[in-house]
């Protein structure tokens, strides 16, 4: 096939390897003191995104800032009104941060649904929301293809609710034998294709219950050495070594904060990292996939004698180079810019064509499908094409983006370098089916895709993808 001999030709060994450490970062810039906040990485920009929470007076936060790895950006003041106590994830089939929940200003809890888009916020009106809640566990869950929000404090009692989010609507997952938590952690184990739940309190005790959940079923673990029951920790996924990554949290009463980090791939096991930022709790974390490391930021230290808000950024970097396991990364780029496709009123719906991969990530010897839309309609398809390259700096010597001026539309641009093209007649929507070959050396190349077409006689173009080859 035409894809996989381009696919062959571009393919570029690569590999990874990192030391453990921690490492305080001393931005020019910061968000100022919090904890409470929420925080989560966008793969589709490249960049930890944070939101929320309050300082030391209690004075409450409603801004967004961005970390480049290098500094942080302030994004946006106006959007959602400041809480604390929300949870916030990217949600990679729809190339979105999703935010829910949390306390308003003198402790009243929400249920609204927020989404951010790189640029700005968006109120949702979901027909079945959650109800209001806080000090829930959030994550985005592979197998069922969206958001999920589990547990937490609702309306003053602790709830055992899982809802997921699939985009346009929440759905009540719930089921008997869901645990009744809250102040706990989630995350989804790509490898085991399970959403992992630990800590918290369980009803009124603490709680060092690891529990799994595989789309229909919860089932608790009873390891013989877990970590240390904790609140308000927070549990990230390490795509590269296929690994939960646990820090932090607080173990009342005493007020203990275990600087441990802890690691989950099936079974628990500290890693003991040596001197780190201390224990935190309420603070954000955030599993950096580009530069293969984990942000922490803020939080809060203290105690019966002494106690903190913390504005500090900090990383931790693996001990141990990338497992066979390599993670298959996508982001999006070029949103803002893509050229309107027209409307004919009637059957063609016009709009931004919008690039996705459904959710579906680029893994060797695994088909990959690419989707568009809108492009064409039911009663007037389009041609339209995927430009498939190796850069999106240059091509054939032009730099990139290329304005395509020259055929009058100089509002459309083009993202990639074309190496290879693959036609479609469109009605509504499009997809490509682009089955990647068992190619060891193509494992962690990097390749970048585009759709341009024709409608009404105009020419239209789509965002641009990245995406990076993995294996499992």
């Amino acid at each position: 096939m035409i894809w996989n001999r381009t696919l062959l030709l571009l393919c570029i060994p690569s590999s990874l390897s990192a030391q453990v450490q921690w490492t305080p970062l001393a931005t020019v810039t910061s968000p100022g003191e919090r904890q409470s906040l929420a925080m989560t990485f966008d793969e589709a920009r490249g960049e930890t995104l944070l939101f929320g929470g309050y300082d030391s007076t209690g004075t409450m936060d409603g801004d967004t800032w961005a970390f480049d790895g290098i500094d942080w950006q302030l994004r946006a003041t106006t959007g959602p009104a400041p809480r604390f106590n929300h949870t916030m994830v990217f949600d990679p089939n729809r190339l979105e941060v999703v935010m829910f929940g949390g306390n308003f200003a003198g402790g009243a809890q929400t249920n609204e649904t927020w989404t951010w888009d790189g640029t700005q916020w968006t109120l949702r009106a979901p027909t079945t929301p959650p109800p209001p809640r806080a000090y829930h566990a959030m994550a985005f869950d592979a197998g069922l293809g969206g958001v999920v929000v589990h547990g937490g404090y609702s309306q003053n009692a602790m709830t055992n609710e899982l809802w997921l989010w699939n985009g346009q609507d929440w759905a009540d997952l719930t089921t008997p034998d869901s645990p009744t938590l809250a102040q706990h952690v989630a995350a989804y184990h790509v490898g085991q294709s399970r959403l992992v739940v630990y800590g918290g309190y369980r009803e009124v005790l603490e709680n060092a219950t690891t529990w799994i959940f595989d789309g229909s079923e919860w089932q608790s673990l009873d390891p013989t050495s877990p970590p240390y029951h904790r609140l308000n920790a927070e549990m990230v996924y390490d795509p590269h070594r296929d690994r939960l990554i646990l820090y932090g949290g607080a173990s009342a009463p005493f007020e203990t904060y275990p600087p441990s980090v802890w690691q989950w791939n099936g079974v628990w096991s500290d890693l003991e990292p040596g001197a780190s930022v201390g224990g935190l709790e309420t603070f954000g974390m955030a599993y950096d996939t580009v530069r293969d490391r984990a942000v922490v930021f803020g939080g809060f230290i203290g105690g019966f004698y002494t106690s903190a808000t913390l504005d500090e950024t900090s990383e931790l970097s693996p001990t141990s180079p990338a497992a066979p396991f390599a993670e298959a990364k996508v982001r999006g780029f070029g949103f803002s810019l893509a050229c309107e496709t027209p409307s004919d009123g009637l059957f063609l719906p016009g709009g931004k064509a919008f690039l996705t991969t459904g959710g579906e990530r680029p893994w060797i010897d695994e088909d990959f499908d690419l989707f568009a839309s809108p492009i064409g309609g039911s009663f007037a398809p389009s041609s339209a094409a995927l430009f498939f390259g190796a850069s999106d700096q240059s091509w054939s010597g032009v730099p990139l983006p290329l304005p395509l001026t020259a055929l009058g539309r100089p509002d459309c641009l083009i993202y990639v370098s074309v190496d290879a093209t693959l036609p479609v007649t469109a009605t509504v929507s499009a997809v490509w089916n682009l089955p990647i070959p068992n190619c060891p050396s193509c494992v962690g190349t990097t390749h970048f895709a585009q759709v341009v077409g024709v409608q009404l006689g105009e020419l239209l173009t789509s965002n641009a993808l990245e995406f990076t080859i993995g294996q499992r």
